[in-house]
């Protein structure tokens, strides 16, 4: 007998982040919902960062599959695609932004983070997790994605099958959490994961580990991610006399912290200590961004754009 449970809903439509999809488990999907192919599915997601740009990208068939960020990357439009389902992706993507149409994805702008204070920045979260709700809720979705960025306190309040979808660790890896503030924060992210979230997609063994920490082990996390689809033939090479490698994969914006990182390294250089720094991605900093890095660090720094997912393993390899 076939496992209907939401649970089991949901766990398949984390595999389904695969580079192939399963024809069978996208039925599955389907029939456990009580749904027919003529039906219409609507899923919802919730989170941070530029969807909008990264929706135009995949769009235009820029997207590389071999991205495993769920929550961040075209793979939350080809889950979409896949299932034939209506998508709406509520994020705080920049006014700016134009979006191009698309019959079954829509968007919904959420206010961004703002204001200086803890007090003022905790005002905007609310602000943004109450325009979520309106708007996911009249959506009336059957799985809400919930990106862990996505502030806690209004996950209980969102329709739908909720399942987190993690694209980093929420402590720093092989540690604990430090402090009464973060232990407590994480003791109320728990708790809501636990009992409001049914299932987890996360992005590494790690993330998966640290959910079973958060909620007592009650929440199935799935952290297959596509890199494990590809046999990319390229092996690490680390020569500990050549200098430090440091490199940056993702798009390049200002608010990624690209800036630091440029004179985080130029600051070793300077005091001796032999520094590389490499840039693979694409974004609208990037032409700027080219004319100060060659200021701080010409010799030392290479922006080498997008790149093909081998290409992005060969860079990784050599660091």
């Amino acid at each position: 007998m076939k496992d209907t449970s939401p649970m089991a809903v949901s766990a398949s439509i984390g595999r389904l982040g695969s580079l192939v999809a399963d024809p069978e488990r996208v039925r599955m999907i389907r029939k456990n919902l009580g749904l027919t192919v003529q039906d219409d599915l609507r899923i919802a997601y919730v989170g941070g960062g530029n969807m909008a740009g990264t929706f135009n990208q995949w769009l235009r068939g820029e997207h590389d599959k071999g991205v495993p960020v769920i929550t961040y990357s075209g793979m939350m439009f080809d889950i979409a695609e896949t299932l034939g389902a209506s998508l709406l992706v509520g994020s705080d993507f920049p006014s700016q932004e134009s979006v191009a149409y698309h019959d079954k994805i829509t968007f919904l702008q959420l206010p961004a983070p703002s204001g200086s204070g803890r007090l003022e920045r905790r005002l905007s979260r609310i602000r943004a997790g109450a325009a979520a709700i309106q708007g996911i809720n009249q959506f009336d979705p059957h799985f809400t994605i919930v990106g862990a960025d996505f502030h806690w306190s209004a996950i209980p309040f969102l329709k739908g099958i909720k399942i987190l979808s993690i694209h980093c660790s929420f402590w720093p890896i092989d540690s604990q959490p430090q402090g009464l503030r973060t232990k407590g924060e994480l003791c109320y992210k728990g708790f809501i994961y636990k009992h409001f979230i049914r299932g987890a997609i996360g992005t590494s063994a790690s993330c998966a580990r640290q959910i079973q920490q958060l909620t007592d082990a009650s929440l199935v996390t799935d952290s297959e991610v596509p890199q494990y689809s590809f046999d990319p033939g390229v092996k690490p090479s680390r020569d500990l006399q050549s200098p430090v490698r440091v490199l940056f994969v993702g798009r390049m914006e200002w608010d990624k912290g690209i800036e630091d990182l440029l004179h985080a390294v130029a600051q070793l250089n300077e005091e001796q200590v032999l520094a590389t720094l490499t840039f693979v991605g694409d974004g609208s900093a990037l032409t700027a961004f080219r004319k100060e890095a060659e200021l701080v660090g010409k010799e030392w720094v290479t922006l080498a754009g997008r790149l093909p997912a081998r290409e992005v393993f060969q860079a990784h390899a050599g660091c």
